[in-house]
């Protein structure tokens, strides 16, 4: 028990509290802003798994990741101590996520409504039992989707979204509807079915599921649910906008998106709570193990083990390893500001994968409509924004290498310039030079990074040793991106050309008049 107490000090015990910390305080300030005040801005994927895993890694890697390090796990290189980074980050993020499930579930208030049209003059709540009410199953309003999933896209699914409005009276087809009932059909078939095959099938489901709406017209529930804030919300709005009871000209936000629950509503909750405690029990049953089995590193322990140990100096301690270095500073503050802005558009509402343009365009996406019409700021605000989490680690991963030889030449001043003057440039190539009518990407201001790396071995900045690596990383990272740029539909490769090319010349200029200081082996000093 001796050998084994440490180990629970250092390691097991922290875990525990953190992630009992975080669940509750994420509960509540979940339930005051969602369920009490409806602050219901961010989407439900964002709320139950996304903001939970954020939160989860930022604990993880500011107050665990040293007490992993003080673990003997030397020998895997790093591999193994991932695995533990990834258990404890588990054990905080799936019983938050839960938890929150639960408990929008549980405090959800039950509004009886006498007659349907009330739902519109009182507050809004998660759960509605109308008295008196009538379906107008002829006024449906209907959207019909089709998507990929799977690992290569191997699956094709069929969906339509039915949004059936509801009214006081069978004769009330002329009064807008406030309250819509949500029904849906969904099919799957492979992807590699012939396009001839593909058709068939689909105009069979569409058949299939009409006819089946409108033979099963006595929809039965015990109470109704508004719809969450997700896709499946979005669809279903849709539909109902095509419904000619819809309101014309309304606020989406007095439309009533309601699913219909036959069970009854005391056991609305089912296994919820269960879930979430069973998920933190097996995680840290889990992470138990996984904490006795290895020793320790005394003299990386010690610190933990002091009487005067604070968290507050464990925050200091990680923090300092997290700081960008002063060769890349710059660099790295625009990779994190890409990553802050791509991260604050999606908690606005949107995919995490794949940003919406109508939020590219609302967050300052270079819109041809919008610059046209005097909103040029556009051209600078859509560097900073990106339409997918591929796009933004691709572009990063270039910055960070362009900044990699770029800053501790120019420096940090001047690589923040180039990077806003050479995105400029490409935003205003794009307008000039292409069609298109919504682009946004840092990939032409870093293309103009590289362009400023053409110019540096053709004014003889590096040394004659270097110029064979140099033409060689610029063929591999410039070059080959341009000439995918030609086969790959949706990249802007006039933004990439545009970039640059004033990358080449703005620092031809440059250097032509400002020449680094070298030291005495030769180095470059700035």
């Amino acid at each position: 028990m001796k050998k084994l107490q440490p180990k629970l000090r250092l390691a097991f015990y922290p875990l525990a509290k953190y992630s009992l910390i975080l669940t509750a305080t994420y509960v509540l300030v979940y339930w005051v802003f969602i369920v009490l005040l409806q602050v219901n801005v961010f989407r439900e994927d964002v709320l139950e798994w996304w903001l939970p895993i954020c939160f989860g890694f930022l604990l993880v890697m500011l107050l665990i990741r040293k007490r992993v390090h003080a673990l003997k796990l030397d020998r895997d290189d790093g591999r193994v101590r991932g695995l533990y980074y990834m258990v404890a980050m588990a054990t905080i993020a799936l019983p938050a996520g839960l938890s929150v499930n639960y408990v929008e579930k549980a405090t959800g208030t039950l509004t009886t409504l006498n007659m349907v049209s009330d739902i519109a003059t009182l507050p809004s709540t998660k759960y509605y039992q109308p008295g008196f009410y009538v379906i107008q199953h002829n006024y449906p309003g209907i959207k019909y989707s089709s998507y990929y999933s799977g690992k290569r896209s191997e699956t094709l699914h069929f969906k339509i979204y039915i949004a059936v409005p509801m009214s006081n009276h069978l004769g009330d087809t002329l009064k807008p509807a406030h309250a819509f009932l949500t029904y849906s059909y969904h099919t799957s078939i492979s992807s590699h079915t012939a396009d001839a095959n593909k058709e068939q099938e689909w105009n069979a489901f569409i058949e299939r599921s009409m006819n089946d709406y409108y033979k099963n017209k006595s929809f039965k529930f015990n109470y109704l649910e508004q719809l969450p804030n997700n896709n499946d919300r979005d669809e279903f709005m849709a539909a109902a906008r095509k419904s000619d009871m819809y309101i014309t000209y309304s606020d989406d936000h007095k439309v009533y998106l309601l699913k219909p629950i036959e069970g009854t509503f005391a056991h609305r909750t089912g296994n919820k709570l269960p879930w979430v405690f069973g998920s933190w029990t097996i995680c840290m049953a889990v992470w138990f193990v996984m904490v006795i089995i290895p020793g320790i590193h005394m003299n990386k322990a010690r610190w933990f083990f002091r009487k005067n140990y604070t968290i507050k100096e464990d925050l200091l301690l990680n923090l300092q390893s997290w700081l960008p270095t002063r060769d890349a500073y710059a660099t790295t503050a625009l990779i994190f500001i890409c990553f802050i802005v791509y991260a604050l558009v999606v908690l606005s509402g949107s995919d995490v994968m794949q940003v919406y343009n109508a939020k590219l365009v609302e967050w300052g996406g270079l819109f041809r409509s919008g610059v046209r019409q005097g909103e040029y700021w556009r051209l600078l605000t859509s560097v900073f924004l990106h339409g997918s989490i591929v796009h933004l680690v691709m572009n990063m991963l270039s910055l960070y290498l362009a900044g990699l030889f770029v800053e501790p030449v120019i420096g940090r001043a001047r690589l923040i310039l180039f990077f806003l003057l050479t995105g400029l440039c490409a935003s205003a190539a794009t307008m000039a030079f292409s069609d298109y009518e919504l682009s946004v990407g840092a990939s032409g201001a870093i293309f103009g990074l590289y362009g400023i790396l053409v110019a540096m071995v053709l004014t003889g900045i590096f040394p004659r040793e270097l110029k064979t690596f140099m033409y060689t990383l610029l063929a591999c990272t410039a070059g080959i991106s341009l000439f995918m740029g030609f086969f790959i539909p949706n990249v802007n490769n006039i933004a990439h050309v545009g970039g640059l090319v004033s990358g080449i010349v703005g620092g031809w200029l440059f250097f032509k008049y400002y020449r680094p200081k070298q030291d005495a082996e030769g180095e470059l000093d700035i």
